[in-house]
């Protein structure tokens, strides 16, 4: 008897090598691929687009808002100006009024908050502590002044308010 007549046969089923993919099903397999790669990639630009519409702005509200901080100097150094006699310096004053509410008032149609009010808790994701001072048991760790007035758009910190916190007295 012969070596090679001994051998038993290979089984079949199951338990054999799978079998090559047909080239119809792996040019199927890429095709699907290629698609959900394509639908992936499409939502992703259609997200950084959206963001960047949004956030398109971000820098003019930035620069922005160092005018409003000058519109609210000249608001509290001019607060003495509503009593004057003079209607002509009444009336200047009133205008700086509406056109810093008009400002702010821009701010909130676009997107824009602006952050840092007197009286408000310390938060140090949006606040930037330059200062503390002693204050009432009530305000302790809140906003007792604010230097600078910071700003969100969208959710997003763009500059952060400057205030001064208050500590207990000791």
């Amino acid at each position: 008897m012969n070596s090679e007549e001994t051998k038993e046969p290979m089984e079949t089923g199951d338990s054999a090598a799978p079998e090559a993919e047909s080239p119809e099903s792996k040019l199927r397999s890429e095709m699907l691929y290629l698609r959900a790669e394509f639908e992936n990639t499409k939502r992703r630009l259609l997200r950084e687009q959206e963001s960047s519409i949004r956030f398109a702005n971000d820098r003019m509200v930035g620069e922005l808002l160092n005018v409003v901080d000058m519109f609210e100097r000249a608001l509290q150094s001019g607060s003495a100006l509503k009593s004057h006699e003079s209607e002509e310096v009444k009336s200047f004053a009133k205008g700086i009024e509406m056109t810093h509410r008009e400002l702010v008032h821009l701010f909130t149609r676009f997107g824009a908050e602006l952050i840092g009010q007197v009286g408000e808790k310390f938060n140090p994701a949006q606040h930037e502590a330059v200062a503390q001072g002693p204050a009432e048991p009530d305000l302790v760790d809140c906003v007792t002044a604010v230097a600078q007035r910071g700003c969100v758009l969208h959710g997003r910190l763009l500059k952060p308010a400057k205030v001064v916190v208050g500590i207990a007295k000791s």
